[in-house]
């Protein structure tokens, strides 16, 4: 019987080949593993059906109270929200003529007595400030997607909510919506509803009637993604 004797010289050649080829199948290649995307709100836009302008037209001084303020009648349009994903979106305003309501203490806005915080300039004539308005995504009004939503209200930015009357407010809180009995922000591609506003001038009394007055009220409306 014959046997294969192998040296110490070939051994090591054999190891260092192993080794070599060990050391070449792990290190050879790398490759990279890249995760990449973007989460963004759905982009939204709000429509009004009438184009946002409310206008009460001839008004006869006589129509006016001499000794308390004039409410108006309530005119109202469609809005809709449309967004390109289903988003949680509000709505909160900014008076562009702040400092010019006349109206002060709880006026009854849409039947409902309301502190001046709801009431937004109508701007000035002969130096005194007119009245005031309000205007409200109307309660029950309202559907996400077709289906019918409660309407909410945060003063936290957003933080926290609570049931709302959806009367609009001027220090910058947010009017929202949720579903049924619950109030969280519910997201939505489609939110429709109505809104109203209603003016009020101040009593005679206090306006020159002299000459022509001008309502001139004008608040912007944000949308805000939650």
């Amino acid at each position: 019987m014959k046997f294969v004797k192998m040296t110490n010289q070939a051994s090591r050649l054999v190891i260092a080949g192993l080794l070599a080829w060990g050391t070449s199948a792990a290190f050879a290649d790398t490759f990279d593993v890249k995760v990449t995307g973007t989460v963004k709100p759905g982009a939204c836009t709000s429509t009004l059906a009438g184009g946002g302008t409310f206008d009460y037209g001839l008004i006869g001084s006589g129509e006016l109270s001499p000794t308390a303020p004039t409410l108006l009648a309530i005119l109202s349009d469609s809005i809709t929200i449309t967004c390109d994903a289903a988003a949680r979106v509000a709505l909160t305003a900014q008076d562009n003529r702040a400092g010019t309501g006349a109206l002060s203490g709880n006026i009854n806005f849409f039947g409902m007595s309301k502190s001046d915080i709801v009431q937004f300039g109508l701007g000035t004539a002969s130096g005194k400030n007119i009245g005031g308005f309000a205007f409200r995504f109307r309660k029950n009004s309202f559907q996400a997607d077709g289906a019918a939503v409660d309407s909410i209200y945060s003063s936290t930015k957003g933080t926290t909510w609570t049931a709302s009357d959806g009367v609009v407010d001027n220090t910058g809180g947010y009017e929202s919506w949720a579903k049924k009995g619950q109030t969280v922000p519910v997201a939505a591609k489609v939110f429709s509803g109505t809104l109203d506003v209603q003016a009020a001038i101040d009593k005679t009394s206090n306006l020159d009637l002299s000459q022509e007055i001008n309502l001139d009220g004008l608040a912007t409306v944000s949308l805000v993604y939650l």
